[in-house]
């Protein structure tokens, strides 16, 4: 299988730039047959510069593109679309059209686009299939497709001879959907056939239909483009790493984690540390080896040490390769509170609430799900409460980390 060889957490670098893409190289992420009438993908390797993509909402029958014959005044379309940035597009890129449904005032977050028949989303029994050709009625190969409807269809459409699948590189939700958009992990490790696999697994979809005629944009979830993922990004990390968290309960330490997916993973250990640089391993769970879906994990410290306690997770690879993750700090002094912030998930503002009054200045970091600085801000000493502000970040997910001198933690949260 194709490896994604990219930096971690970086969605804007990839070392190779396909000549030729494959099936599941470009994947849909949206769909939208209400007002706004359009569609997003996601470009899973760079795109060279130049690259033509057709898609087209004609039937397929196997061979070649035609209309309904049944139905001699139901005409449909193809859009092309073109790099015109005179660079690849990276991978990880989302690529967002909208009004794909007009002659004039298509809009194309990347590169130029232009329609030709009839192109319109249906909210019934609707295919569009993403490929490469020499014309856009002339595929050679297919990247991709998302239906509303069956995909095996002499009458409205199937995947015959395209190399698709559903579940593999295309994807399909049964039912009239208005609005269909992927929900699912966004940092994706492994291969691209993998990434593929998760963006074509309808329990990661979230979707609408109502008989309104505005299920895009009425402001109840999902809405296109509003709630289309911004970027994906790629991980040299074997487990994409949800969250790992130390909670004092009792005379214990509660260590518990969350990972979204997991690559040839063989187990996970918890290492301790009195001083935060020379840890020892105080116990290990068996990992899923290779996993698409979200597990939890949960190991306790029965006897922690007084004072500070830093923990952190090293996870290791079928072939012994070792990853340690970052450190997480709780303190264990004659109380039993912990480290509290909410509410999560969060609209406006986040209350960070400490286990005791904090004895030197702290600083707050909020790091975006990419690993990006968006927010800092000082902790006084003598605090041990304080809200921060959040209404600039946009809606994702978040990791706020507490550090002073002797200590980091680190609390997820959610921003909607």
């Amino acid at each position: 299988m194709r490896k994604l060889i990219l930096l971690a957490w970086l969605a804007l670098a990839c070392p190779c730039v396909y000549a030729q893409l494959l099936p599941g190289d470009v994947m849909f992420v949206a769909y939208d047959s209400d007002v706004r009438k359009g569609f997003s993908v996601v470009a899973l390797v760079d795109i060279p510069a130049g690259t033509t993509i057709y898609f087209s909402d004609k039937r397929w029958t196997g061979a070649v593109f035609q209309d309904y014959p049944m139905l001699p005044d139901f005409v449909e379309g193809y859009i092309s679309w073109v790099n015109t940035t005179g660079l690849p597009v990276p991978a990880g890129t989302v690529i967002e059209f909208r009004n794909v449904h007009l002659d004039v005032g298509i809009v194309v977050s990347h590169g130029a686009v232009t329609r030709t028949g009839n192109f319109d989303p249906s909210n019934n029994t609707d295919i569009i299939y993403a490929y490469l050709g020499d014309s856009y009625a002339s595929p050679s190969v297919f990247l991709s497709a998302i239906a509303n409807g069956p995909t095996n269809s002499v009458f409205y459409g199937n995947l015959n001879n395209t190399g698709l699948e559903n579940g593999v590189n295309a994807f399909r939700l049964l039912g009239s959907m208005d609005v269909m958009i992927y929900n699912g992990p966004t940092v994706f490790s492994g291969s691209i056939e993998d990434c593929a696999r998760m963006l074509s697994t309808p329990g990661y979809w979230v979707f609408q239909n109502t008989a309104a005629p505005n299920d895009d944009s009425d402001g109840t979830f999902p809405d296109f483009p509003d709630d289309v993922p911004i970027v994906f990004s790629f991980s040299l990390f074997p487990i994409e790493l949800v969250y790992f968290r130390a909670d004092v309960v009792g005379q214990a330490v509660k260590l518990s984690w969350q990972t979204a997916t997991e690559q040839n993973n063989d187990f996970m250990a918890v290492e301790r540390s009195a001083d935060g640089r020379l840890f020892q391993e105080i116990g290990r769970l068996q990992g899923m080896g290779t996993s698409l879906e979200a597990n939890s994990y949960s190991l306790y410290d029965e006897q922690p040490l007084a004072g500070t306690n830093y923990y952190r997770l090293r996870q290791v690879d079928y072939d012994g390769t070792e990853t340690r993750y970052e450190v997480v700090a709780v303190t264990l002094e004659g109380h039993t509170g912990n480290w509290r912030l909410f509410p999560v998930p969060a609209t406006t503002q986040v209350q960070l609430v400490l286990p005791e009054v904090t004895l030197v200045p702290m600083v707050l970091h909020v790091y975006d799900a990419l690993g990006r600085l968006v927010l800092s801000q000082q902790l006084p000493e003598g605090s041990s409460n304080m809200w921060l502000s959040i209404s600039n970040l946009s809606a994702g997910k978040y990791n706020l980390q507490a550090v002073n001198h002797r200590s980091v933690v680190n609390l997820p949260f959610i921003k909607e």
